[in-house]
């Protein structure tokens, strides 16, 4: 086997493993964001019952960021619909552990 043979399949399995831990991300927090939109939801609607749905989800940092390998949220695009009425809320959860929480779209740059 040539060394840039090796040297490609090493940086194949990285890229693979670091889509796994992003997905994995991902998914242990998105029922966070799906409940800080559900109560969002509920209360700027107006409507003690709402239908949260995902429609996008992805791993994000501030705009202007410089470090491409270092990802600090997850972002999540959730739609809520409930008593005839329904809102977009772009929900992002730091990976530090802190609570996630509603942003304006736009305010993190995916990756």
């Amino acid at each position: 086997m040539s060394k840039s043979f090796t040297i490609l399949a090493l940086i194949a399995a990285l890229a693979v493993e670091g889509c796994s831990t992003q997905a994995q991300m991902l998914d242990s927090l998105q029922m966070s964001a799906m409940r800080t939109a559900t109560g969002r939801g509920q209360s700027e609607l107006n409507c003690p019952t709402v239908t949260p749905t995902l429609m996008s989800r992805e791993m994000a940092q501030p705009p202007g960021y410089t470090s491409p390998a270092v990802l600090e949220s997850a972002e999540y695009t959730i739609n809520v619909e409930g008593c005839g009425k329904q809102q977009v809320y772009f929900i992002l959860c730091p990976l530090g552990g802190a609570e996630c929480y509603p942003a304006a779209p736009g305010s993190f740059v995916g990756k």
